[in-house]
């Protein structure tokens, strides 16, 4: 009765239901594969593979229908009426008290040594009245009231003119809830701009220097709240020498870089807040990450504008430790990207919020730290110290980065947390003119999968390159004759990073399927070709005159089972190599290739970030030298060179970079009839996704090689 009285039958209604989901449904497909994605990784094969599958296709669909193009202008267009937008300054006018006064969920406070008291924040978009997330049954449960004030004195702020800076963490995390948080304080004017995927260490790629001088001209605050470093673990290549990072000489450059900064803010008179990186979840990245906090708060320390605000236990567990989900009551909240990096939106507010009640009264931020530090010991309670005393004692428990490193200790990687660790100390081997490399700075240690010199480091003395060159060999435990993969990573990285990235998944999977590894290096952008404009990289030759006899001669391997894998360059470098050398190789996989290299040239390519002419010369002046070094032409007119090496290519639907040419080159492998595998992922040109498809590429390898 109740519909046709609406005018609906129940047919109808459901019809509607159903019509009204499907538009939803639609409208957030992206989501939708997303979440699909996540699901079936953690399922079984059958589930997982149809999972992945329909993902992939549910995100082209999405990307051929127009709906993630419409999702984005609709994004762009309420960004201009969304207090967190991005760009622009937002003032709260005087008069309104009762606006002065927002939700701050409950929080931990914590601290670490030599700063001033701080405490967690950030839910995305909580519910007002809501605790903040806890840890689950924290030994010291810190009972804070649901509603903060965030001036709770008759005291003014301070600071009027804030701009909040940095890198993805302060566009994407912290940055849109602080901001929003800020802007609620009366006669306060907040700002937010900086850059993605830039830092202090390639200045050459973006001069943040000369960033950071426009926008205190432009802006003229008289705070700065930044956060910056996420990009920043890699080395420094200064007055072309590189220094390695975590060493001495790159924590002595990057803390000058550090303190150039807060020179130019004091220039202006302006004072700064540097908010620390959180606790993360990959190895060396997370340890990285701490010597690059250790550096910043000793620089901020030294400095006369500047207070360091460490968030590094704030989003971690009660032990301290990376966290992906924390627990509120019967809601499990996730703070942590899918990327073990980033924040959520969650994430995000609860380092807002602890940031804002680290300082309890907004007045306090125009005191000296000191000062500060004695309202915080004053205005605390007895419960609240015995916490803070906890939080020291955790954060001074924390792994030190060795002064001189070229491993930091691996810890054990979250997704596989349930092996038991295994010490497997780096071994140097001599070089062939007999000279020891030394011994390994610092082992590679807590690995679940690796015993004993299973991880090798040799350095060899390139004639092709002109220099020392080095690269990494994991052999199996047991030591018995297996074939072996080598593993080209991609621009900017160079023979760690493998390591560096996926650490025990890598040595798991070489366990399981019984690999020898030879981690070798591209020299950041070396293309794995023989430059005619640059005499010392040779690439091609070393790989194939120096690299290759010296891995075989020094370790027990079937040299007549070898394999390529290769990520972006690295993709292309393995299929160049096995096309310069057909049927020499079992089989090839390449993630996020880069096929076409002359698609690259040109206006309006991407060669200046590539920097491929460095390798190649001009594309303008000798594109048909371009045309003949890539892996597609090379394929086009050589389809021999590949007729007895399978393929396997994978990309993400979302990259920008490389997807039309994969989409491409697996055209050319079916039209030319060559064994080759392509499949298409939920993803973009980034390490996330490389994780989720390395065991699929080596046990493709894995397959052909035995």
């Amino acid at each position: 009765m109740r519909f046709r009285r609406k005018g609906l039958t129940p047919a109808k209604s459901i019809a509607v239901y159903f019509l009204a989901l499907l538009l939803v449904l639609v409208h957030e497909s992206n989501r939708l594969a997303d979440w699909l994605a996540d699901a079936g990784r953690s399922g079984p094969g059958p589930v997982h593979n149809l999972a992945l599958n329909l993902a992939a296709e549910l995100k082209a669909a999405a990307n051929r229908w127009g709906i993630t193009a419409l999702n984005e202008a609709e994004g762009r267009l309420l960004n201009h009426f969304k207090p967190e937008a991005d760009i622009g300054s937002f003032t709260r006018p005087s008069g309104d008290e009762s606006q002065l006064r927002e939700p701050v969920p409950a929080a931990a406070v914590t601290e670490m040594p030599g700063r001033t008291a701080v405490s967690p924040a950030e839910p995305q978009n909580p519910p007002a009245q809501t605790p903040a997330p806890t840890e689950t049954a924290p030994p010291l449960p810190l009972e804070i009231p649901s509603e903060i004030p965030l001036n709770p004195s008759p005291a003014k702020p301070v600071f009027k003119n804030i701009l909040l800076t940095g890198d993805s963490m302060m566009l994407e995390g912290i940055g849109p809830p602080l901001q929003k948080l800020l802007a609620g304080l009366e006669g306060v004017t907040v700002s937010r701009e900086g850059r993605y995927a830039t830092g202090l260490c390639r200045l050459d790629v973006f001069d943040w220097f000369a960033y950071f001088k426009g926008l205190l001209e432009q802006k003229k605050p008289d705070l700065v709240i930044i956060t910056l470093g996420a990009n920043d673990t890699q080395d420094i290549v200064e007055d072309k020498k590189r220094h390695q990072v975590t060493t001495d000489s790159w924590r002595k450059l990057y803390g000058q870089r550090v303190t150039r900064l807060l020179e130019l803010a004091r220039e202006t008179n302006s004072q700064i807040f540097w908010i620390g990186l959180p606790v993360m979840g990959r190895e060396p990245y997370n340890t990285r990450t701490l010597a690059i906090n250790q550096v910043t708060e000793a620089a901020c320390r030294e400095a006369s504008n500047c207070r360091f605000y460490d968030t590094w236990t704030i989003l971690a567990d009660s032990s301290g430790k990376y966290t992906t989900f924390l627990n509120q009551g019967q809601k499990h909240l996730r703070v942590r990207a899918k990327d073990l990096i980033h924040l959520t939106e969650t994430g995000g507010q609860i380092m807002a919020e602890s940031f804002l009640k680290a300082s309890l009264d907004w007045a306090l931020l125009g005191q000296s730290a000191p000062e500060a530090d004695q309202a915080v010991q004053e205005d605390s309670s007895v419960q609240e110290m015995r916490l803070l005393t906890q939080a020291r004692a955790i954060a001074e428990s924390l792994p030190q980065s060795p002064a001189e490193s070229r491993f930091e200790p691996q810890a054990v990687n979250p997704v596989t947390a349930a092996l038991s660790p295994v010490s497997a100390p780096v071994t140097a081997i001599s070089d062939p003119a007999g000279q020891s490399a030394g011994p390994p700075e610092t082992p590679l240690s807590d690995n679940p999968a690796a015993a004993a010199d299973t991880l090798v480091e040799v350095t060899l003395k390139s004639k092709a390159l002109g220099k020392d060159t080095r690269y990494l060999v994991y052999t199996p435990q047991d030591k018995g004759l297996y074939p072996a993969v080598f593993l080209l990573p991609g621009t900017e990285e160079n023979y760690q990073a493998w390591a560096e990235h996926f650490g025990t998944d890598l040595w798991t999977l070489a366990e399981k399927y019984r690999l020898n590894l030879i981690m070798i290096d591209g020299d950041g952008f070396g293309w794995y070709l023989d430059s005619p404009v640059n005499k010392n990289s040779q690439h091609m030759t070393y790989f194939f005159d120096e690299l290759m006899p010296d891995v075989l001669n020094k370790f027990p391997l079937q040299n007549d089972k070898l394999a390529l894998m290769g990520i972006s360059m690295g993709g292309h470098g393995a299929l160049t190599l096995a096309l310069a050398r057909p049927g020499r190789f079992k089989a090839v996989s390449a993630m996020s290739a880069v096929t076409d290299i002359a698609g690259h040239g040109g206006e309006g390519a991407l060669n200046d970030y590539l920097r491929l002419e460095e390798v190649l010369g001009s594309y303008k002046q000798f594109s048909d030298r371009w045309r003949k070094a890539s892996a597609y032409w090379q394929t086009r007119q050589n389809p021999g060179g590949l007729a007895q090496t399978p393929v396997y290519l994978t990309v993400g639907l979302s990259d920008r970079l490389v997807l039309a040419e994969n989409r491409q080159y697996n055209r050319l492998l079916t039209e030319l009839k060559l064994p080759h595998e392509y499949r298409e992922d939920s993803g973009g040109h980034d390490w996330s996704l490389w994780g989720r498809e390395l065991p699929d590429h080596l046990e493709f390898l894995a397959r052909h090689l035995k």
